[in-house]
């Protein structure tokens, strides 16, 4: 075995040892709360310990997620518990993620986060969602290594949809820290991977959204984030 191959080993045994935070529990101190997905508070580290954080694992998620606790969640982020939402978290199409708790609606500005990539049966990633409504709807900007690039995704009915993809391609490392940045202007949104000009998309939306924010990741990623980053808070609707 390689020593990146045996560090990166290391790596994924700590976060499949980390606490659990279930599917729907509770916030890192990154500030993120979990909806869909199995999480574990911290991102694992090389030297054995845990930094601050948090991490998906989609290699330990049975694909399920429990109506209640979206319920629950709901209630807490829209003051109602939207049919819509739960049966948009529980769809055989929805992807894990964590909603920014502080965050309550996000419009024009800049949302960034560190990611590192741990593993993934088919893919790695790491996302950035924006605009998630009561109903369980969002946008996200993500980087994924099947692809090599970024691109910006909408999910709605429980079915996801490409809007666009960047065409510049690069393969980041595994098991190293990335950040990613998202900016809204308007319709305009644009993701980027810092630091690497090549994975820049600039995409105009058919309108300009609001919502709250998070991270996103496939579901059988394995992504650790930390840093989340609010510059600018639109007003609300």
């Amino acid at each position: 075995m390689t020593r990146r191959a045996a560090a990166l080993a290391m790596l994924l045994n700590a976060a499949s040892t980390a606490t659990s935070l279930g599917a729907q529990a509770a916030t890192s101190t990154g500030g993120l709360t979990a909806a869909v997905g199995h999480w574990a508070a911290g991102a694992s580290n090389a030297a054995g310990g845990t930094d601050a954080g948090i991490t998906a694992n989609g290699e330990r998620w049975s694909g399920r997620s429990d109506a209640a606790a979206l319920s629950a969640l709901a209630r807490r982020w829209f003051g109602a518990a939207d049919s819509s939402f739960v049966a948009n978290a529980m769809s055989n199409g929805a992807f894990p993620y964590a909603v920014h708790d502080a965050t309550t609606r996000f419009g024009d500005g800049m949302l960034a986060v560190d990611f590192r990539l741990d593993g993934g049966k088919s893919d790695q990633f790491a996302g950035i969602m924006f605009g998630l409504t009561s109903r369980g709807e969002y946008y996200a900007g993500r980087y994924n290594t099947k692809d090599g690039n970024v691109a910006i995704w909408t999910f709605a009915n429980g079915e996801r949809r490409v809007l666009a993809k960047g065409a510049g391609e690069k393969q980041l490392p595994l098991g190293a820290w990335h950040r990613l940045e998202l900016r809204v202007r308007g319709r305009e949104v644009q993701v980027r991977v810092a630091g690497h000009p090549e994975l820049t998309l600039t995409h105009q939306l058919d309108s300009a959204v609001s919502g709250r924010v998070g991270v996103w990741v496939k579901r059988d990623a394995v992504t650790a984030f930390r840093n989340f980053t609010v510059s600018a808070v639109g007003k609300a609707n």
